[in-house]
């Protein structure tokens, strides 16, 4: 799990700027990213990867004049393979389409979703994309309908999220839960359980890790047993010194 806060100019995410031929997979993300264009939830550009069980939140802010790439993945990707992710990302509000905002990806090119979704409502736009990219993965839903969805339910305006429930964690157990109908959904992993329950672009709790301890010092009872051991040698030695004398 990863709470962090950017800001810079151009291709900025919260987990990486730009990342090539990689395998992204089981991360609950709470990333405010701050920048001019390539702006996105988990990276600025992404190619030939895949990115697998992931939850995403936060917010991204752009500050670019210009044609402004952003979206609750990335501002850019090309050829990246994308399954069993969910964005709660609140994007800026366009509603001149001045920029390049998408619910997932500013631009995208030969790239595939698979059980995919974003809040629309918090993402303020119902398109996957955005303008003029290659590709479109229309799923419309709200922050309510992600409340009361389940992987085997059917009635949140027809949201499902269909195989979230096969997921396993590094402890074996299921790695997303859903709760009741009120409930957004939660990634369980061995360090703890991370949600947004009310959706302000950060984790409801972030677990208390044991501070590491420093070394031990060596116990006293082990320098003395080796001074003991000295003086033993020392005093066996002084016969053998006398013996020599008497000898000459």
């Amino acid at each position: 799990a990863i709470q962090v806060e950017v800001t810079g100019n151009d291709i900025i995410g919260g987990l990486a700027g730009n990342i090539t031929s990689s395998d992204i997979q089981r991360i609950a993300l709470v990333s405010k990213v701050t920048g001019r264009t390539a702006l996105g939830g988990l990276f600025g550009t992404a190619e030939s990867s895949t990115v697998n069980n992931v939850l995403v939140l936060g917010s991204i802010a752009g500050t670019g004049s210009g044609w402004l790439k952003a979206g609750g993945i990335a501002g850019s990707i090309s050829d990246l393979d994308v399954e069993n992710l969910i964005s709660l990302v609140s994007l800026p509000a366009d509603p001149n389409e001045d920029h390049f905002y998408g619910g997932l990806v500013g631009e995208s090119s030969s790239s595939s979703f698979l059980t995919s979704y974003w809040a629309r409502d918090n993402a303020n736009t119902s398109d996957s994309h955005g303008r003029q990219s290659s590709g479109s993965y229309i799923m419309n839903y709200d922050v309510v309908d992600f409340k009361c969805a389940h992987a085997s339910s059917d009635n949140c305006n027809g949201l499902v999220f269909t195989g979230f429930d096969s997921a396993l964690n590094a402890d074996n157990q299921a790695l997303w839960g859903f709760g009741n109908n009120t409930q957004l959904p939660t990634m369980v992993l061995a360090s703890g359980r991370y949600t947004d329950q009310d959706v302000n672009g950060e984790f409801d709790e972030w677990p208390d890790f044991p501070a590491e301890q420093p070394p031990e010092e060596p116990k006293k009872g082990n320098s003395n047993k080796s001074g003991l051991g000295a003086i033993y040698f020392v005093l066996m030695a002084v016969p053998l010194l006398m013996l020599r004398r008497r000898s000459k």
